[in-house]
C-alpha cells in the first residue's frame, strides 16, 4: 500500500494492532503503510495501518475526558477500546508525525496536517464490529446485559451521545459495536458541567431514574425511551419485555460494580494518574484538559447510585 492506495484502504479488512507501549513505539511507526482520515464522526480521527494491524489516532480538546472515561468503564467491566496518550518524551509523537506526512495522499495531506497541528494525540485500539444500528437480530443474553452496563456507564459519565435514557435526544446507535461476541462502547467522554445548575439537573435525573427502577423496575419513562430507541433507531425491530428485563439486569449488576470499585480514593488515584500523563505531553494544554474532569461531580453521581444499589 502506498499513497495512491489511501482510497482503497479499508480498516475492517485488517487485524487490530495492540496499542501498549511495549509493542507499539517510535520504531513501529516507521513501518506505517497507509493512513486515512475518518469519513464519519469526529474530524480528528485517523485510521493507521502498520505491519501488524490497524490502530486509531485521535486528537481534540477532550482526550483527557475520553481516556478517563475509558478507565472508568474498565472499572465497571464495560468493554471499551483501550486508549493512551501518544508521548513526546519517548520519540513516538515525532515518529507519528513523520510517518503520517510521509504516507499521506494528496487528498488527505491537508486534513492530516491540521490534526497534527493539535497539541496532543491519543492512540486508540481499533475495534472491528457491527454498529448496534445495523444489527438485524436481538443479541444474546450476555450481550443484552452488557448493553445494560453501558447504560450505567453513560449515567456515570453523563455521556448523552449514545442512548437517550435520561437525556432528551434520539441517541446514537453507532457508538455501540457488536464485536467478537461482546458489545463495545465507543466515544466514552466524561462530561462534567461547569454550572451548578447543570450538575444538579443531572443528579436529579440520576435519583429519579434509580428511585423509579427501585419502585417500578422497567415500567418507567426512561426504560420506555430505551424501547423506542431500540425499535426506531436500530434494525432489530421489537424489543420484548424479557430482553428489556435482561438489559435491566445488566444495568443493576454494573451499577453495583461501579459503586464497589469506584470509591473516592480510586477516583483520586485515577485523576492523579491522568495528571501525570502531562510528563510526556504538551503539558500545559494537557493539564487544562485534565481540569475539566471533575471527580467531585463523578463522586456525587456514584453516591446517588449507592443509595439504591450498594
Amino acid at each position: 500500500l502506498t499513497r495512491n492506495k489511501t482510497a482503497e484502504f479499508k480498516p475492517s479488512s485488517h487485524p487490530s494492532h495492540t496499542i501498549d507501549t511495549k509493542s507499539l513505539g517510535a520504531r513501529e511507526w516507521e513501518d506505517l503503510l497507509v493512513a486515512k482520515k475518518s469519513e464519519a464522526g469526529s474530524s480528528g480521527v485517523i485510521f493507521a495501518l502498520l505491519k501488524k494491524g490497524v490502530v486509531v489516532l485521535k486528537s481534540g480538546n477532550t482526550l483527557a475526558e475520553e481516556i478517563f472515561g475509558a478507565w472508568i468503564a474498565q472499572q465497571m467491566g464495560v468493554s471499551v477500546p483501550l486508549m493512551r496518550l501518544c508521548r513526546f518524551d519517548n520519540g513516538e509523537r515525532q515518529a507519528v508525525s513523520k510517518a503520517l506526512r510521509r504516507t499521506a495522499s494528496t487528498a488527505t495531506k491537508i486534513s492530516i496536517s491540521r490534526i497534527l497541528q493539535r497539541s496532543n494525540l491519543g492512540v486508540m485500539e481499533y475495534v472491528n464490529g457491527t454498529p448496534l444500528v445495523d444489527l438485524n437480530n436481538t443479541p444474546n443474553k450476555e450481550c443484552l446485559k452488557q448493553i445494560g452496563g453501558i447504560l450505567v456507564l453513560d449515567v456515570v459519565l453523563n455521556n448523552f451521545d449514545r442512548m437517550p435514557f435520561i437525556w432528551d435526544n434520539q441517541g446514537n446507535a453507532d457508538n455501540i459495536l457488536f464485536s467478537k461476541g461482546r458489545m463495545v462502547a465507543l466515544d466514552n467522554r466524561v462530561v462534567c458541567p461547569t454550572s451548578k445548575q447543570a450538575r444538579e439537573r443531572h443528579l436529579a435525573k440520576v435519583h429519579s431514574l434509580c428511585k423509579g427502577y427501585q419502585t417500578n423496575k422497567v415500567q418507567t419513562t426512561e426504560w420506555a425511551d430505551i424501547v423506542e430507541f431500540w425499535e426506531t433507531r436500530t434494525a432489530m425491530g421489537k424489543l420484548d419485555q424479557k430482553s428489556l428485563q435482561t438489559i435491566a439486569q445488566g444495568f443493576e449488576e454494573a451499577a453495583k460494580l461501579a459503586c464497589s470499585n469506584l470509591t473516592d480514593d480510586k477516583l483520586k488515584e485515577m485523576h492523579t494518574k491522568l495528571e501525570k500523563l502531562s510528563e510526556g505531553a504538551a503539558s500545559q494544554f494537557w493539564l487544562t484538559q485534565v481540569h475539566g474532569v471533575d471527580i467531585t461531580f463523578i463522586s456525587a453521581i456514584l453516591k446517588a447510585l449507592k443509595e439504591y444499589f450498594s
